[in-house]
């Protein structure tokens, strides 16, 4: 465990991150059921990772989920737009 540790600290020298969009404190389960809330619980729900030269955008939910509402959509769609804008602004 103490090497997978050094391991995964020598890989987030490697990049830089930005939260855009963090879980509430509490509440966070508006319908449906849930296990284990409170470790998501204030934790980023969107995360803008720079690696390198490219740019990773993690969800903490599935945007594209056909039972998401339509109001998720734009978060993948934002996603997709900012990377092709930041591709064309390379050299």
């Amino acid at each position: 465990q103490k090497a997978e540790r050094e391991r995964l600290e020598r890989a987030a020298k490697k990049f830089s991150a930005q939260l855009v969009g963090t879980y509430p404190d509490s509440l966070v389960l508006l319908s449906g059921w849930m296990r284990r809330e409170d470790l998501i619980a204030g934790k980023g729900a969107i995360v803008d990772v720079t690696y390198g030269k490219g740019r990773i955008v993690l969800f903490g939910i599935r945007p594209q989920h056909r039972a998401q509402t339509e109001g998720t959509f734009r978060l993948l769609f934002n996603a997709i737009h900012r990377a092709r804008a930041a591709a064309s602004e390379l050299p």
